[in-house]
């Protein structure tokens, strides 16, 4: 019986802690829209409630002991417990899932349709039924038990007055079990007060309509102070970079000794530093660290936040948006609005008044207490301006490092002096291309492309491909990504031929990665006039704009000309001719629909080639 309790035990607090992140989901999802639908709101308000419930019957089993057959029925196969949980699973499939954004796009989309989300509404409410009249049921067995404890205890009574009555001999049996049944009597006496405590207990948790409203409320409150805190959804690059990363790659990094160090403390710092030169696959490294990480966090409630630090944001990467960011990312893994969050929503909200740093810094350390490990990732620190955001930051993570214990985990290139001497005290690693990797990824891409597979299969040369790229690699994924998608284009065996001799005699030297973009330039040249001005508008805009643009904003502003006051959709380019006149130096992320340059090395290239610097505005996009 015991096993069994515990078994139960474990499965119930393995829900709550489930329902808990379904329900910071979805405030997640609300927090991101502008208007949240009635439905919408319903359900999350549904699943917290489910919680509760949850959370009580956990305790009521805990401070029991024992079950009556209702308690036990709820863990059986196909029971309430198992039901619930393959429920809740499926619900969190249909939350995660996300369609591309259209257009100028404000708002996020609520996956589910009203009738879909009103049938998830009902079915939480039958489990949340289910649990609570087992709780009941559970109650009045005890109750009852009791009463025929004191019948028992009666009828010893009655007996021992009889054998009084009958002989004298058993006089002092008879005032020994007399004794017995005092005890006894203020035994049950106390459990009888225990139970009408206990059921006094339950009617207080049966909540009034005005309490009902008071929770929605606070739901409410908790779903506005956090859109306040950080408007904008915080997970969009990470889907991005984890779409992108080629699957079964990474996973050398959790065997490097200063990593395990790092996530089993026992290394001496709680900072770690991962340097690698451009094009190495960092950012796609943090990618792989924080799905690492968030694994993790499903069996021993850590919490994870990250940044990934982009040149085009730098702007709105302000410390204070940062910080936002983090503290967000940690509030909604709560089903309650942290009371500092709360208390700073009150005092500021109504002034339109914003959160100094110092506010911000102060309620992350608040939040630490509610979770036994914290885990930030930022990746791309060097990618921020040193004067306007690292001079700020870099101050700040060595003391969340030091003082508060919590785990940082850093990307950068290895050069900038100002993030060395922050982390001298760090752990370091080296980020770098691994061969397997390259290998995965180079196969990949050509099982990916029919045209280039049926031509490499014909001119045999697939293992020349792979060692060759392998061998010129130098740590860089991105240059393995040109040469491979250079090849790609080719539409002869002869011509794949002579691009694996081009890229074989090719010279690196301090930039590896010029060579590759002067053969790019030089190939979008040798198109025709209108290729080569849409390709350098690209470039131009990209180069001079102040924050990410969208596909919508990009084909617009490449298609103004002197003069010209009107444009329709038959004046602008599609997505796919965008992409191919840029020769691969740009990309498009469907998720978020925006365009930016395919690495911070092209803008670097570009910049220092004086290549389109003074074609297309003259004034940035703001």
């Amino acid at each position: 019986m015991a096993l069994e309790t515990f078994g139960l035990a474990v499965n119930i607090l393995s829900l709550i802690q489930f329902t808990g992140k379904l329900t910071a989901m979805g405030y997640d999802y609300i927090g991101g829209v502008a208007r949240a639908s009635k439905d919408c709101n319903d359900l999350v308000y549904e699943l917290s409630s489910l919680a509760r419930v949850l959370t009580n019957l956990q305790s009521h089993i805990e401070t029991s002991g024992t079950q009556t057959s209702a308690i036990q029925q709820l863990n059986e196969a196909g029971g309430p417990i198992e039901s619930c949980t393959k429920h809740l699973t499926e619900l969190r499939a249909k939350l995660g899932t996300r369609d591309g954004l259209k257009g100028l796009i404000d708002s996020l989309t609520w996956p589910l349709k009203e009738a879909e989300t009103l049938q998830h509404i009902a079915r939480i409410e039958r489990y949340k039924s289910a649990f609570a009249f087992a709780m009941s049921v559970d109650q009045l067995a005890l109750a009852k038990s009791i009463k025929a404890d004191i019948r028992s205890i009666d009828n010893v009574v009655q007996r021992t007055d009889n054998v009084a009555r009958d002989s004298r001999r058993v006089v002092y049996e008879t005032k020994h079990v007399a004794n017995i049944i005092v005890s006894t009597t203020q035994s049950t006496n106390t459990v009888t007060h225990d139970t009408n405590a206990t059921l006094h207990s339950l009617q207080h948790r049966i909540k009034s309509d005005s309490e009902i409203r008071e929770e929605r409320l606070l739901l409410e409150k908790r779903e506005k102070a956090l859109k306040w805190l950080y408007p904008d959804a915080f997970d969009n690059r990470h889907t991005e970079i984890t779409n992108k990363r080629q699957k079964d790659t990474g996973d050398w990094v959790l065997q490097l000794p200063g990593f395990q160090g790092w996530i089993k403390q026992d290394s001496n710092s709680n900072k770690l530093c991962a340097y690698g030169i451009p094009g190495a696959g960092k950012t796609f490294i943090s990618s792989f660290v924080i799905d690492h990480l968030e694994a993790l966090s499903q069996k021993e409630s850590y919490a994870v936040a990250y940044i990934y630090f982009d040149y085009n944001e730098q702007t709105r990467q302000t410390p204070e948006n940062v910080f936002a960011s983090l503290i967000k990312q940690l509030a909604c893994r709560l089903p309650y609005l942290p009371l500092k969050i709360g208390e700073l929503y009150d005092d500021l909200h109504m002034k339109t008044k914003r959160p100094t740093l110092d506010d911000l810094y102060t309620t992350l350390e608040e939040l630490q207490r509610q979770f036994p490990r914290i885990f930030l990732i930022f990746d791309a620190l060097d990618e921020c301006h040193e004067e306007d955001q690292r001079k700020v930051l870099l101050p700040l993570f060595q003391r969340l490092g030091t003082e508060s214990g919590i785990k940082l985990f850093f990307t950068s290139r290895p050069y900038p002096e100002d993030i060395k001497d922050s982390f001298l005290d760090a752990e370091k690693i080296e980020i770098y291309a691994q061969e397997g990797d390259i290998k995965k990824f180079i196969e990949e891409k050509i099982n990916g492309n029919r045209r280039a597979r049926r031509l490499i299969e014909k001119s045999k040369c697939k293992e020349r491909i792979i060692n060759q790229l392998c061998k010129c690699a130098e740590g860089m994924f991105l240059l393995v990504r040109f040469h491979i998608e250079y090849l790609c284009q080719q539409t002869s065996p002869n011509q794949i031929i002579a691009a694996i001799d081009k890229i074989e005699t090719s010279t690196t030297g301090m930039k590896p990665l010029n060579p590759t973009y002067d053969r790019v330039i030089r190939e979008i040249n040798r198109q025709n006039k209108d290729v080569i001005d849409l390709a350098l508008r690209v470039f131009s805009w990209l180069l001079k704009a102040r924050r990410v643009l969208t596909v919508e904003e990009i084909k617009i502003a490449v298609s103004v000309q002197p003069g010209r006051y009107e444009l329709d959709e038959l004046d602008l380019p599609d997505r796919p001719t965008l992409l191919e006149v840029c020769g691969g130096l740009v990309t498009i992320d469907e998720d978020t629909d925006t365009v930016r340059f395919a690495h911070y090395t092209v803008q670097e290239f570009l910049v220092e080639k004086s290549i389109a610097i003074d074609t297309g505005p003259n004034i940035a996009v703001t």
